[in-house]
C-alpha cells in the first residue's frame, strides 16, 4: 500500500476539520493518527470498506469501531474512531522479558520436537497478571459475543487488537471482520497462530472466534503459542493434533483457567467453549 507521504496526509486532514497531534501507529490497512478526542485510520478507500461497513453494523459496548468516514481525495479516506489510550493486552499484562538464549519447545506435531537444549520460553505470567486476566476476560467475552449477537464475526482477536487500560477494555481492528454466513472458507485472514482449525475448510462461525480467544489466553499466561508456524500448514497440524494443555508447560496456572482454554482450543467447533464458560469463570 502506498499513502502519500505524512505531511500530505496531515494537509489533507487538516482541510476537514480533523488536524493530527501526533501519529501512534501503523497497521495492514493504514496508518492511524491522533486528533484531538479521536483516532483516524488513514489509507486506500478500498482496504477501509469492511471495517466502515462493521463499524456501522456494530455498536455494543467495549467494542472499538469506525464512527465516521472522511473522503480525503484520490481515492484515500479515513474512519474516525474514539480515542482510547490503552496498551495491546499481551504487553499490559507480559512485560518484555530481557532476551535470553532461549530455545522454544515447540509441540510436537508433524516433525516438531521439544527443544533438547536452553531454558524452555514458556514462563507464567504471575498471579498478579493472572488475576487481572481473570477481571478482563469477562468484559472481553461480553464485547466478543455482542459482535456475534449482532451477526458478525471478528476474525482477528489477537493480541494487538485487545486493548487495555486499567480495567477498561476495548477489542479493536474490524479490518477482517465479516457477516456471519459467508460460504467461503477464511484461510487467508488473520494470523495463522490465532486462525480455528475448520477455516481450512469451511466458512467461519462464531466457533472461530472463540478459538483465536484460547489461542490469546494460552499465550498471555504462558507467554508462547499453542502451534507454531504460519501458513496453510499451521491450519493441517490443528486439525490433525490436539493442542497442548496450559499446564503442560506453567503447572503453577489455576486449573479452572487450564480448563478453560483447553475447551476455547477444541478442534470440533461444535464442543468447543464459547461465551457462557467465558462468562462463568468469573461468576
Amino acid at each position: 500500500m502506498i499513502l502519500p507521504s505524512r505531511s500530505e496526509l496531515e494537509t489533507r486532514l487538516a482541510r476537514v476539520g480533523h488536524p493530527v497531534d501526533a501519529w501512534i501507529g501503523r497497521g495492514a490497512h493504514g496508518v492511524v493518527a491522533r486528533s484531538r478526542a479521536s483516532a483516524l485510520k488513514v489509507g486506500r478507500a478500498p482496504d477501509l470498506e469492511a471495517e466502515w461497513r462493521a463499524g456501522q453494523a456494530l455498536c455494543s459496548r467495549g467494542l472499538l469501531t469506525a464512527k465516521e468516514r472522511i473522503e480525503l481525495g484520490e481515492e484515500f479516506a479515513a474512519l474516525r474512531f474514539e480515542y482510547f489510550a490503552g496498551e495491546a493486552i499481551d504487553r499490559a499484562l507480559r512485560p518484555p522479558a530481557p532476551k535470553a538464549d532461549v530455545q522454544r519447545n515447540l509441540p510436537m506435531a508433524f516433525g516438531y520436537v521439544m527443544a533438547p537444549l536452553g531454558r524452555s520460553s514458556y514462563v507464567h505470567c504471575g498471579e498478579v497478571a493472572e488475576s487481572r486476566l481473570r477481571r478482563l476476560l469477562d468484559p472481553l467475552a461480553t464485547s466478543l459475543h455482542g459482535v456475534h449477537q449482532a451477526g458478525w464475526v471478528h476474525l482477528d482477536v489477537a493480541p494487538d487488537n485487545v486493548l487495555v487500560n486499567g480495567h477498561d477494555l476495548r477489542l479493536a481492528d474490524f479490518g477482517l471482520a465479516r457477516p456471519l454466513g459467508n460460504t467461503l472458507p477464511d484461510l487467508a485472514v488473520g494470523s495463522a497462530a490465532y486462525l480455528a482449525p475448520e477455516l481450512a475448510t469451511r466458512a467461519p462461525t462464531a466457533a472461530a472466534d472463540w478459538y483465536s480467544l484460547g489461542v490469546l489466553v494460552f499465550l498471555l499466561l504462558t507467554g508462547g503459542l499453542p502451534f507454531e508456524g504460519g501458513g496453510p500448514e499451521a491450519l493441517v497440524r490443528k486439525q490433525s493434533v490436539s493442542a497442548p494443555r496450559v499446564r503442560e508447560y506453567c503447572p503453577e496456572v489455576s486449573a479452572d483457567l487450564d480448563e478453560l482454554v483447553a475447551g476455547l482450543l477444541r478442534r470440533n467447533e461444535h464442543t468447543r467453549f464459547g461465551a457462557a464458560q467465558v462468562l462463568a469463570l468469573g461468576a
